[in-house]
């Protein structure tokens, strides 16, 4: 809800600025749900929709392609959990000599297979923040009601309040991934948006891969 439409318009005009694939659920579901392009061999039956479950092995297979591996991506809505943040990306393993996260033991006999989390951890988030007075006014200019705006307020904060267990980015694999914030507010334009995370990410460069989340408030 609130910036989604800001945040579209950025994720956007990172994917066009930088020569990324734009990575979006709604895209995946109309993909997976045709077995078009990289679902075409797909063996999971989307025909029902793409269920919260399944979308970490949809966003498996578009991220696994080619074109993304070489080239980053951009990935827009997706996760906005811990939960869901686990089901996607690998853990970091320790290098030798190194403190750091263990992968998870596999049972014996298990292999590290196609359901398992198996895409390599973003190499940053951009995370558009706003104080609580500005988030609220700008999700009640939308058809939102009040009372769902102030529990999705509430929630998010609750599970992203800084140092929280339950933030996103403290989840082990996503540990040494950069969040990239940007401050703005109710009357910030899409190109100011743009514009300040340019500054961050540096001017495009030919044959550089760049991978980024986008996250905001109230998505």
């Amino acid at each position: 809800m609130l910036f989604r439409s800001a945040m579209s318009a950025l994720a956007s005009g990172v994917a066009d600025t930088y020569k990324l694939p734009l990575i979006t659920p709604s895209s995946l579901i109309a993909k997976a749900m045709a077995k078009e392009g990289e679902f075409a061999s797909a063996e999971e039956d989307f025909s029902g929709g793409v269920p919260d479950e399944s979308m970490a092995k949809a966003l498996t297979i578009a991220l696994s392609t080619t074109t993304c591996k070489n080239q980053g991506w951009v990935l827009e809505g997706f996760p906005k959990t811990q939960a869901e943040a686990s089901s996607l990306f690998i853990p970091l393993l320790k290098e030798e000599g190194e403190e750091g996260e263990e992968g998870p033991a596999e049972a014996e006999g298990e292999e590290w297979g196609a359901d398992k989390p198996s895409i390599p951890a973003p190499e940053f988030v951009v995370v558009c923040a706003a104080d609580e007075a500005t988030v609220k006014a700008k999700a009640l200019k939308t058809d939102a009601a009040e009372e769902d705006v102030a529990s999705a307020y509430a929630t998010y904060a609750e599970n992203n309040m800084e140092d929280s267990p339950t933030a996103l980015l403290a989840l082990p694999a996503l540990s040494a991934v950069e969040p990239l914030t940007l401050e703005i507010d109710a009357n910030t334009p899409d190109d100011a948006i743009m514009t300040k995370a340019s500054i961050y990410l540096g001017p495009a460069r030919r044959s550089e891969e760049h991978t980024s989340e986008l996250q905001s408030p109230l998505q």
